[in-house]
Protein backbone atom coordinates (compact mmCIF):
# COMPACT_ATOMS: atom_id res chain seq x y z
CA UNK A 1 0.00 0.00 0.00
CA UNK A 2 1.08 3.60 -0.48
CA UNK A 3 -0.21 4.86 2.92
CA UNK A 4 -2.41 7.53 1.36
CA UNK A 5 -6.06 8.53 1.55
CA UNK A 6 -7.79 9.46 -1.67
CA UNK A 7 -11.13 11.20 -2.14
CA UNK A 8 -12.96 10.44 -5.36
CA UNK A 9 -15.61 12.25 -7.38
CA UNK A 10 -18.33 9.63 -7.72
CA UNK A 11 -19.67 11.11 -10.95
CA UNK A 12 -16.43 11.52 -12.90
CA UNK A 13 -14.49 8.72 -11.20
CA UNK A 14 -11.51 11.06 -10.75
CA UNK A 15 -9.40 11.45 -7.64
CA UNK A 16 -10.04 14.97 -6.32
CA UNK A 17 -7.89 15.00 -3.17
CA UNK A 18 -4.87 12.97 -2.08
CA UNK A 19 -3.94 13.07 1.60
CA UNK A 20 -0.47 11.70 2.26
CA UNK A 21 2.79 12.01 4.12
CA UNK A 22 1.71 11.14 7.67
CA UNK A 23 0.95 7.41 7.84
CA UNK A 24 3.82 4.94 7.49
CA UNK A 25 1.54 1.90 7.41
CA UNK A 26 -1.54 0.96 5.43
CA UNK A 27 -4.62 3.04 6.20
CA UNK A 28 -7.17 0.77 7.91
CA UNK A 29 -9.99 3.09 8.98
CA UNK A 30 -11.61 6.33 7.77
CA UNK A 31 -14.50 8.48 8.95
CA UNK A 32 -15.81 11.91 8.02
CA UNK A 33 -16.77 14.43 10.70
CA UNK A 34 -20.45 15.36 10.95
CA UNK A 35 -19.89 18.52 8.88
CA UNK A 36 -17.72 16.63 6.32
CA UNK A 37 -14.86 19.14 6.60
CA UNK A 38 -12.54 16.78 8.48
CA UNK A 39 -11.54 13.19 8.01
CA UNK A 40 -9.96 10.96 10.63
CA UNK A 41 -7.78 8.03 9.59
CA UNK A 42 -6.20 5.14 11.47
CA UNK A 43 -3.31 3.12 10.14
CA UNK A 44 -1.30 -0.07 10.65
CA UNK A 45 1.60 2.00 12.04
CA UNK A 46 -0.58 2.76 15.11
CA UNK A 47 -1.09 6.37 14.04
CA UNK A 48 -4.21 8.52 13.91
CA UNK A 49 -4.44 11.56 11.67
CA UNK A 50 -7.01 14.35 11.47
CA UNK A 51 -7.21 15.81 7.97
CA UNK A 52 -8.66 19.13 6.84
CA UNK A 53 -10.45 17.98 3.68
CA UNK A 54 -10.83 21.47 2.20
CA UNK A 55 -7.14 22.35 2.64
CA UNK A 56 -5.88 18.82 1.92
CA UNK A 57 -3.60 18.90 4.96
CA UNK A 58 -3.05 17.07 8.22
CA UNK A 59 -3.99 19.17 11.26
CA UNK A 60 -3.11 16.60 13.93
CA UNK A 61 -1.14 13.35 13.92
CA UNK A 62 0.01 11.07 16.69
CA UNK A 63 1.28 7.55 17.34
CA UNK A 64 -1.00 5.75 19.78
CA UNK A 65 1.55 3.21 21.09
CA UNK A 66 -1.25 0.70 21.64
CA UNK A 67 -1.26 -3.06 21.33
CA UNK A 68 -2.27 -4.36 17.90
CA UNK A 69 -2.95 -2.67 14.59
CA UNK A 70 -5.56 0.11 14.49
CA UNK A 71 -8.54 -0.89 12.38
CA UNK A 72 -11.88 0.92 12.26
CA UNK A 73 -12.36 4.44 13.58
CA UNK A 74 -15.42 6.62 14.19
CA UNK A 75 -16.16 10.16 15.40
CA UNK A 76 -18.45 10.82 18.34
CA UNK A 77 -21.30 13.26 17.71
CA UNK A 78 -19.42 16.09 19.44
CA UNK A 79 -16.41 15.58 17.13
CA UNK A 80 -14.14 15.97 20.19
CA UNK A 81 -13.49 12.25 20.47
CA UNK A 82 -12.95 9.21 18.28
CA UNK A 83 -13.47 5.53 19.01
CA UNK A 84 -10.88 3.15 17.54
CA UNK A 85 -10.96 -0.64 17.15
CA UNK A 86 -7.68 -2.56 17.37
CA UNK A 87 -6.60 -5.95 16.08
CA UNK A 88 -5.66 -6.82 19.67
CA UNK A 89 -9.36 -6.74 20.53
CA UNK A 90 -9.56 -3.35 22.27
CA UNK A 91 -11.98 -0.51 21.75
CA UNK A 92 -10.40 2.83 22.66
CA UNK A 93 -11.87 6.30 23.24
CA UNK A 94 -9.46 9.11 22.33
CA UNK A 95 -9.70 12.81 23.23
CA UNK A 96 -8.70 14.72 20.09
CA UNK A 97 -7.90 17.98 21.87
CA UNK A 98 -5.22 16.41 24.05
CA UNK A 99 -4.52 13.31 21.91
CA UNK A 100 -5.10 11.37 25.12
CA UNK A 101 -6.49 7.90 25.61
CA UNK A 102 -9.55 8.32 27.84
CA UNK A 103 -10.68 4.72 28.06
CA UNK A 104 -9.74 1.31 26.71
CA UNK A 105 -11.87 -1.83 26.97
CA UNK A 106 -11.23 -5.40 25.95
CA UNK A 107 -13.90 -5.86 23.32
CA UNK A 108 -13.24 -8.97 21.25
CA UNK A 109 -11.21 -12.14 21.80
CA UNK A 110 -9.82 -12.34 18.27
CA UNK A 111 -9.44 -8.65 17.41
CA UNK A 112 -11.87 -5.81 16.81
CA UNK A 113 -12.45 -5.24 13.12
CA UNK A 114 -14.58 -2.12 12.99
CA UNK A 115 -16.63 0.35 15.01
CA UNK A 116 -19.61 2.64 14.38
CA UNK A 117 -20.83 5.39 16.74
CA UNK A 118 -24.45 6.49 16.94
CA UNK A 119 -26.88 8.41 19.13
CA UNK A 120 -30.57 7.60 19.52
CA UNK A 121 -31.53 11.26 19.94
CA UNK A 122 -29.48 14.45 19.43
CA UNK A 123 -28.97 15.11 23.17
CA UNK A 124 -29.03 11.51 24.39
CA UNK A 125 -26.33 8.99 25.22
CA UNK A 126 -23.96 7.89 22.51
CA UNK A 127 -23.25 4.28 21.73
CA UNK A 128 -20.55 2.43 19.81
CA UNK A 129 -21.17 -0.81 17.99
CA UNK A 130 -18.11 -2.97 17.43
CA UNK A 131 -17.67 -6.10 15.39
CA UNK A 132 -14.85 -8.53 15.83
CA UNK A 133 -13.10 -11.47 14.27
CA UNK A 134 -14.70 -13.57 17.04
CA UNK A 135 -18.01 -13.14 15.10
CA UNK A 136 -19.54 -11.06 17.90
CA UNK A 137 -21.21 -7.67 17.62
CA UNK A 138 -21.20 -5.61 20.82
CA UNK A 139 -22.96 -2.44 21.95
CA UNK A 140 -21.04 0.03 24.14
CA UNK A 141 -22.31 3.11 25.96
CA UNK A 142 -19.87 5.99 25.42
CA UNK A 143 -21.52 8.71 27.55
Amino acid sequence: TDCTVRLWNTESGECTVTLSGRHKGSVRGLAFSADSTRLVSSAADDSICIWDVLQGSCTKHWITDTEGVLNGIAWTASSWHVVVASSAGYLMLWDLTRTALLHSAGAHDMGAADVVVFSKLPESNEFAVSCGNDTNIKLWRIH
